[in-house]
């Protein structure tokens, strides 16, 4: 019952009644009423307070008894939840803080011929540091995998690594593609382009070099 019913931000929809009620269905059970019940199997935080409180000493034996964040546990979840969690949550944080901070920092009093130059500087610079390519056709892996007949198989490992270096090849040729344009003045200005300018100029990545990268 406690999962069927809907209130705003919580509980909208279908899913949400869906979630709601699956967790109620571990916790709400007969044993909630044995003294001491674990109401978590994998926390021993959450143990239910004895029978004899009143209700004010409930409240005082949930606070000081209680994590004051849930636990991952809690909702069946594993503990690396949390950390995935907290770092998202930061990368948040510090894209925010870039956001508020003016594009032109570290440029003050600079012409838009003086910014240009600068980027085209820096440009420069990633473009005698990127490495060449891989070759990805070339690459073999030393061993083989031996079967329980006794006969062996090419390890798979040389597929995850051909894969692998496809990808970072890839990087590689967005990272040149762009750069390359910027420099010889090849291309107007687009909103890549800008995105680019802008990512040098702030000292992050941009988005259309990210989406190229690995996840």
């Amino acid at each position: 019952m406690v999962g069927q019913v809907a209130f705003g931000g919580r509980i909208s929809d279908f899913l949400d009644s869906r979630c709601v009620s699956t967790i109620m269905g571990i916790i709400l059970q007969n044993n909630l009423f044995e003294p001491r019940h674990q109401m978590c199997p994998r926390n021993a935080n959450y143990v239910a307070p004895p029978f004899e409180l009143n209700h004010s000493q409930t409240i005082e034996y949930i606070k000081k008894s209680f994590p004051d964040v849930e636990l991952p546990s809690l909702f069946g979840l594993h503990e690396n939840a949390e950390l995935s969690y907290q770092k998202s949550e930061s990368d948040s944080i510090v894209q925010y803080v870039q956001q508020m901070l003016p594009s032109d920092q570290g440029s003050a009093g600079l012409t838009v011929q003086q910014l240009d130059q600068k980027v085209l500087q820096q440009l420069n610079e990633i473009i005698a540091q990127l490495p060449k390519k891989l070759k990805a056709d070339e690459i073999t892996i030393p061993f083989n995998i031996k079967l329980a007949d006794g006969s062996e198989m090419p390890s798979p490992y040389a597929s995850v690594l051909r894969q692998e270096c496809q990808r970072y090849n890839k990087l590689l040729g967005k990272i040149s593609q762009f750069t390359a344009l910027a420099v010889q003045g090849l291309a107007i200005m687009s909103n890549e382009l800008e995105q680019v300018y802008k990512g040098i100029l702030s000292n992050t990545l941009p988005q259309v070099i990210k989406s190229a990268s690995y996840p």
